[in-house]
């Protein structure tokens, strides 16, 4: 795995976890972290990314 995958995968976790954090200040700073991890990345990128993160919190959601 080259670090395009490992940064686009990295941004697809925090992006998860800002989403479901258990408090605001946990999404906060998950968002921080996205926003870093989205340098260098298209907008294409970016908004797969965004997409993939909703799978993964559905596809969490469903296997709980």
């Amino acid at each position: 795995m080259n670090y395009l995958h490992t940064q686009q995968a990295m941004l697809v976790n925090a992006l998860a976890l800002a989403i479901t954090a258990p408090s605001d200040s946990k999404a906060q700073q998950a968002t921080q972290i996205a926003l870093q991890l989205t340098q260098g990345l298209t907008e294409q990128q970016v908004e797969l990314c965004k997409k993939a993160a909703l799978v993964l919190i559905e596809v969490n959601h469903e296997t709980h």
